[in-house]
């Protein structure tokens, strides 16, 4: 399976993700903030570009971690679109999601699963995603999901190869928020 594969696969599987734990309201047309308060959470976050940052170094750690549970394991970050539109309050805002893919070269092994797991959950809750979600769970096919507030989510999935995405809260780029 080459990256760009891999990639499209994490993008569906980050994609249903989405849908099955509900990020944001349930129902767009009933936001939860006025646009004020919209406004203001946006502008008090860390750029769009800060969080890309951040959450490839995040998930660049974890992958060099997972790599270390068995000898010869390789992985490269995927190539594809850095960010997602946001939806919810912030779906009339620029505001979008920085994402990050990491694509291994070959599936975790069964007996290092659940140190991967670990290592995921730990990582993840740096970032306040503390709540599991468990899509697959049979030997040889994992999919989990571990998200927090605003849409941060983190997932680890293994069958034929490997896969960790990250997705930040929505953020603005320097230049739609006037600090760049």
């Amino acid at each position: 399976m080459t990256n760009r594969a891999i990639s499209t696969l994490a993008t569906g599987v980050l994609a249903a993700g989405l849908f099955m734990t509900g990020c944001g309201p349930k129902n767009d047309k009933e936001p939860t903030m006025s646009a004020d308060q919209v406004e203001t959470s946006l502008r008090q976050k860390p750029s769009f570009e800060a969080a890309q940052e951040e959450y490839r170094s995040a998930v660049e750690t974890m992958a060099n971690q997972i790599a270390g549970l068995t000898p010869g394991t390789t992985w490269t970050f995927s190539d594809q679109t850095p960010w997602l539109s946001c939806g919810g309050d912030y779906i009339d805002t620029d505001a979008k999601h920085a994402y990050v893919s990491a694509g291994f070269e070959q599936p975790i092994p069964e007996a290092a699963w659940p140190q991967a797991v670990q290592i995921v959950k730990d990582g993840a809750a740096k970032f306040g995603a503390t709540n599991l979600a468990t899509f697959k769970d049979e030997p040889g096919n994992h999919d989990i999901a571990i998200s927090g507030g605003d849409g941060v989510e983190f997932k680890l999935g293994t069958k034929v190869k490997a896969s960790l995405t990250a997705q930040s809260d929505c953020r603005l780029s320097e230049m739609d928020s006037g600090t760049g």
